[in-house]
C-alpha cells in the first residue's frame, strides 16, 4: 500500500563539473567533479517535489554505480558509503516554477513552489551534499519544531534566540 502514496522516480544520476555555486556550497575546488542525483516524487500518483543532489565526486562516486530509484540517500551514505553525518543547514523560500519545473511538476509555468535547500555535513566537517527540493507550492506543508538550548555553547543559543524572539 505505501508504495501505493508514495514512489520516486530517478530523473538523472551522472557525473559532471561542478557550477561555481555548487563548488561554494560544498567548499570544492571548481575543476571537481561532482555526482548529480535528480529524483521526482509522487505522491498518491501525483507529482509533488522534484529534489536534486549534488555530492562531491571524491566521497560519493559509488553512488553511479547504484540505483537510486527508490533508495534513502541519508541511509545510502550510511550503509553503503560508511560516512558519518553530522549535521547540516535548512533553507525554505518561495520561487515561481520555471517551465522545466512547472513541466515535471505538471503546474502552470509560474506557479508557486517551495525551495528547500541546504547542506548536509559529515562529522568531520566536511560538506557530503548540497540539495534543493522544489516543492509544489498548493500541495506541500511544513512543520518545525524548535528548542532552546541548553548549557554552554553560546553561539548556538544566539541562533536559537534569533529563532524564538
Amino acid at each position: 500500500m505505501a508504495d501505493d502514496v508514495y514512489r520516486m522516480h530517478l530523473g538523472r544520476l551522472e557525473a559532471e563539473p561542478v557550477s561555481p555555486h555548487v563548488a561554494a556550497m560544498l567548499e570544492l575546488p571548481e575543476p571537481e567533479q561532482i555526482v548529480l542525483l535528480e529524483r521526482l516524487r509522487f505522491l498518491r500518483g501525483e507529482p509533488l517535489v522534484v529534489t536534486t543532489a549534488y555530492m562531491p565526486h571524491s566521497i560519493c562516486a559509488p553512488i553511479l554505480e547504484l540505483d537510486m530509484s527508490d533508495r534513502s540517500l541519508f541511509e545510502t551514505y550510511e550503509q553503503e558509503l560508511g560516512l558519518k553525518l553530522h549535521r547540516g543547514t535548512r533553507a525554505i523560500e518561495a520561487r515561481a516554477a520555471t517551465a522545466e519545473v512547472a513541466h515535471h511538476l505538471g503546474v502552470p509555468e509560474g506557479s508557486p513552489v517551495l525551495a528547500f535547500s541546504g547542506v548536509t555535513y559529515l562529522e568531520d566537517g566536511r560538506p557530503v551534499e548540497y540539495f534543493i527540493g522544489l516543492h509544489r507550492g498548493d500541495r506541500s506543508r511544513f512543520e518545525t519544531e524548535l528548542f532552546r538550548p541548553s548549557g554552554t555553547d553560546d553561539s548556538a543559543a544566539a541562533r536559537a534566540a534569533h529563532v524564538a524572539d
